[in-house]
């Protein structure tokens, strides 16, 4: 059983079994940020001149990172967010090259099982040989969205996707009766913003590459902004002749806006690197209803069954708030003298 993406769950002679809590946990919401491992910043040894003679550069800044996932805390349906961003910088013998690059991973879990809505990756190089560079890496890997529902692979600059999916088949037990559940995704995408795409820096026509060049600067930009919305629908049958099914399904998994820029500012007459990533987001998770009930009526009674497997008015998350200091807002890195 594929659940990790999708395929293969929900065959009709495959069906999930799930049991209705009998203590339901609340819901919960947990955000985690990392600030990343850095590597080469200017310290004590660094260069007066980020092209001084027999100066070098090698920097990094890896998995910067912010996470949020919400759950509705029994295992039944979440939503979660991954943002992700990298820096890498090197001076070898008077040449430059830079990359800013970042990531993103939407996922949801539907009545237990895992689906992977979407990955897309950002990607903006300069080498001074040939100037800056918006959409391959040097390793010659383009930017893309995935989606992960259909594994499709979509131009980032056309993101605009709406998709109805079809997920598992449950069967649930409601009283006596087991009712089958068919359960789906309805989501949809697009960009949020006029330049959602990594794109080229500003590097002014004869950006110094020797020492001389004053206090001229240029600067490498990143940036992926996009919006994705994601919600359950669900019909509940039984084959009892005696009983009837139904369900109130309502829920709203994700409504999200989310976006990450990095921008890398070079000045070489300083030796200054300076790289400035940025998080931001808005997002609306796991809010809504799933209510299922059964009625059986016979000649001797009459009874109806109600569970209610989830019921929330949803969060709502903005970042990163005002004063958060989780992330450095700016690390300089620089050309260190050979020792």
């Amino acid at each position: 059983m594929k659940g990790a993406t999708g395929k293969g769950v929900g065959k009709a002679d495959d069906p999930l079994h799930r049991t209705p809590p009998d203590k339901k946990n609340p819901p919960g919401i947990t955000t985690s940020n990392d600030a990343g491992v850095v590597s080469g910043a200017k310290d004590q040894y660094a260069a007066k001149c980020l092209y001084e003679k027999d100066a070098y550069m090698s920097a990094s800044w890896a998995g910067i990172s912010t996470c949020t996932t919400a759950s509705d805390g029994n295992g039944w349906f979440d939503a979660s967010l991954c943002l992700e961003q990298s820096f890498d910088g090197c001076q070898p013998g008077g040449g430059l090259a830079l990359k800013n690059s970042g990531a993103l991973h939407m996922d949801v879990l539907l009545f237990g099982i895992p689906f992977n809505i979407l990955n897309a990756t950002a990607v903006a190089n300069y080498d001074s040989t040939v100037g800056a560079q918006p959409f391959k890496d040097p390793g010659g890997n383009d930017p893309k969205v995935v989606i992960g529902l259909t594994g499709e692979e979509v131009d980032p600059k056309d993101l605009q996707k709406e998709i109805n999916f079809l997920g598992p088949q449950t069967i649930v037990p409601i009283g006596p009766v087991p009712v089958s559940i068919k359960t789906g995704l309805y989501a949809r995408f697009g960009l949020n913003s006029p330049d959602p795409v990594s794109f080229p820096g500003v590097f002014p026509a004869g950006f110094p590459l020797t020492c001389d060049g004053g206090k001229q600067s240029g600067t490498l930009k990143m940036q992926l902004g996009v919006n994705a919305y994601a919600s359950l629908w669900a019909s509940a049958s039984v084959d009892a002749y005696v009983a009837e099914a139904g369900m109130r399904a309502d829920l709203i998994l994700a409504d999200d806006t989310f976006g990450m820029f990095m921008d890398t500012k070079v000045t070489p007459a300083t030796n200054t690197v300076n790289v400035a990533p940025l998080f931001g987001y808005k997002l609306k998770h796991l809010a809504g209803m799933v209510v299922l009930f059964v009625d059986v009526d016979v000649i001797v009674y009459s009874k109806r069954w109600e569970v209610e497997l989830f019921q929330f008015e949803g969060f709502k998350v903005e970042g990163p708030q005002a004063g958060d200091k989780t992330f450095p807002q700016s690390i300089n890195f620089g050309a260190r003298r050979a020792t």
